[in-house]
């Protein structure tokens, strides 16, 4: 059984590293304020969880681990499943796999790719503003994610904040699938 269930409703736009360092210098962001987290991603070695949609991964944070499963509602926003691991049973599975039962799949899972994030999470106008610095493969990527409760407002909000820092909104393309994609896998 789940330990959480809840529905992420959230925006998100790359920036430039330019951006990035201009917004931690604007919100005034110390070095202590900026946390590391690692997503392993999960899947079938020919990704068949992707190709229905389901995003598999085990976060750590500092030295606590987390399994979320993100599927899609009917209004486009993620639906994630979290449960809560033990250390060992964490490093086991990023080692030798992970029970598919997780992602409601019959066979064991892979850790098929790997992304490092040190970010910056602030209370914004009703939601939580991130800003990210990720690492995987041989890239390094800056984003602004913007998560919320209220899906039409947030938007609204979240298009004021591009404007008011001069940010050209982009089609959001999720971490998971840019690190599949720098590990090889064709998306």
């Amino acid at each position: 059984m789940a330990d959480r269930i809840n529905i992420e409703i959230e925006f998100k736009c790359l920036i430039d590293k330019a951006k990035y360092d201009a917004l931690i210098k604007n919100f005034n962001i110390s070095k202590d304020q900026i946390k590391t987290q690692t997503n392993y991603y999960f899947d079938t070695k020919d990704l068949m969880l992707r190709k229905k949609h389901v995003m598999c991964r085990i976060r750590q944070k500092g030295d606590q681990y987390k399994i979320t499963v993100k599927t899609k509602t009917p209004d486009n926003d993620n639906l994630e499943t979290h449960y809560f691991l033990t250390n060992e049973e964490a490093k086991l599975a990023i080692e030798n796999g992970l029970d598919g039962k997780y992602a409601n799949y019959p066979d064991k899972l892979f850790n098929v790719a790997t992304l490092t994030t040190n970010r910056v999470c602030l209370e914004y106008r009703g939601g939580k503003l991130f800003l990210d610095e990720s690492k995987y493969g041989s890239i390094t990527d800056y984003e602004i994610e913007y998560e919320v409760i209220d899906k039409k407002n947030g938007e609204i909000i979240f298009d004021e904040f591009l404007k008011e820092n001069n940010i050209v909104r982009t089609n959001p393309i999720s971490k998971s699938s840019r690190c599949l994609k720098e590990a090889g896998y064709n998306i």
